[in-house]
């Protein structure tokens, strides 16, 4: 089985894409920070990662390095986690 990392998957476009690769056969690993995720969907595991803190990422990669086989495809939703955190904060 694939799998794939899709960050900010956990709502809109992000999830969006998740579901579509779950239902394609890919095991799926998204990251969010917010609200808790309490969607319960088959082959889809979230995980609360701030990808501004160090110590979260670090844990994620290092969960991601050691828990599946191989990595197959990576998705990151680029303007929520730049442009809407980013770029206000270098305003």
């Amino acid at each position: 089985m694939k799998n794939a990392i899709v960050t900010g998957g956990t709502s809109g476009i992000g999830l969006g894409v998740a579901k579509m690769l779950v239902y394609k056969g890919y095991n799926v690993y998204v990251t969010y920070v917010g609200k808790d995720f309490t969607e319960n969907i088959e082959n889809l595991k979230a995980f609360e990662v701030d990808h501004t803190n160090r110590d979260d990422l670090y844990g994620f990669i290092d969960f991601i390095k050691n828990e599946p086989e191989n990595l197959d495809d990576y998705f990151t939703d680029f303007y929520s986690n730049y442009f809407a955190d980013g770029w206000q904060k270098a305003r």
